[in-house]
């Protein structure tokens, strides 16, 4: 690989799974905690499961009052999720500076560690570009981070993450760049995280990407039976998980964003034993 994956966010249900893994992340594992599910956590469990087992990060999907009371004091890092069907709604700076006061502001006073705001969710995925359901992503998160500075707020980063889709359908990592329909306004969010100092936040789903790309479906996990590789110069790839993660890194380098933070935001990790489990 040609960087160090600086930080690792799973699914809460597959992260045990993963402790036991090989997998070497520079900075932080975080777990993804989604609530809507048939089996709802109390705030307070999650928090002890996240201790007991050394977890220091974790992202809200809904950040809800009653979750965010129970992580004050934890020193337990928290990124939260700006819904899409609130900024839709989000009309003049007020509007997010009172949200960012009642949801982060006020919690934060209470030692609650926030580490970033996540601004929408894939906004440039194609199923949602193409239908312009939503295309005020650069707007949204420069009113976030205003919000955020009116109240002294430096060290929380407002950034945005994005699926594996707004790179080109590429055989080599080092073609890895940016789709042609999104280029523009990529720049546009590049140049808008980097003067904050924000990372680029990356959803990887191995199983799904393989099947996108044309590639032998063993490429998804990490043993990769089948022992299907792709040889880009120098490098050797045996799995999709490092062939992204570096496609990534090449489309940022042909931006002019080489040094960039990067974050795996989700990865729903391809251990074959996993799928075998019943």
């Amino acid at each position: 690989m040609n960087k160090k994956i600086s930080s690792l966010w799973i699914s809460f249900l597959m992260s045990l799974i993963f402790l036991s893994g090989d997998i070497h992340v520079g900075a932080y594992l975080g777990i993804n905690w989604g609530r809507t599910a048939t089996q709802t956590f109390v705030p307070s469990m999650v928090v002890d499961l996240l201790l007991q087992n050394g977890i220091p990060e974790l992202r809200l999907f809904q950040p809800s009052l009653n979750v965010l009371d129970a992580f004050a004091d934890t020193n337990i890092g928290l990124a939260i999720t700006l819904q899409e069907n609130f900024l839709r709604n989000v009309v003049e700076q007020k509007q997010m500076d009172d949200y960012i006061h009642e949801r982060v502001k006020v919690y934060s006073d209470k030692g609650v560690k926030f580490r970033y705001v996540y601004v929408g969710n894939e906004p440039f995925t194609k199923a949602l570009y193409m239908k312009k359901q939503f295309n005020g992503t650069i707007r949204y998160l420069n009113m976030t981070r205003d919000a955020l500075d009116s109240f002294n707020l430096l060290d929380i980063k407002a950034t945005t993450p994005h699926f594996t889709d707004v790179l080109i359908n590429v055989t080599k990592p080092s073609q890895g760049d940016f789709r042609e329909d999104i280029k523009e306004k990529m720049l546009k969010f590049l140049d808008c995280i980097n003067r904050t100092g924000a990372p680029f936040v990356v959803h990887i789903f191995p199983i799904y990407t393989v099947y996108r790309y044309g590639f032998d479906v063993d490429f998804a996990f990490f043993d990769n039976k089948s022992k299907f590789k792709i040889i880009d110069g120098n490098n050797t790839y045996t799995n999709l998980f490092t062939f992204i993660y570096d496609t990534l890194v090449s489309a940022l380098a042909k931006a002019g964003y080489g040094d960039m933070e990067i974050v795996v935001g989700q990865n729903w990790l391809a251990y074959r034993w996993i799928c075998e489990c019943k």
